[in-house]
């Protein structure tokens, strides 16, 4: 069936990904700007199935923890 699992790297941007993730992510503070949405952990892979013409179609979302930008 062609299925496989899939963990988006950790810093990436979530807005650069939001068909790869679940958007009810969790929330983890930080004091870094640079940080702010980025992913800081893969809770959970993503499943996805590769098609015949080399896309993919996502099954299920990766499940992540978000760094949130809180000033101190």
């Amino acid at each position: 069936y062609n299925i496989e699992t899939f963990s988006p790297a950790l810093g990436t941007k979530i807005n650069e990904i939001p068909d790869l993730i679940d958007e009810r992510f969790k929330k983890i503070a930080t004091t870094n700007k640079e940080q702010n949405a980025t992913i800081s952990e893969v809770l959970k892979a993503g499943y996805r199935r590769k098609l015949s013409d080399s896309t993919f179609q996502i099954i299920s979302k990766a499940k992540v923890r978000v760094y949130i930008f809180e000033e101190s």
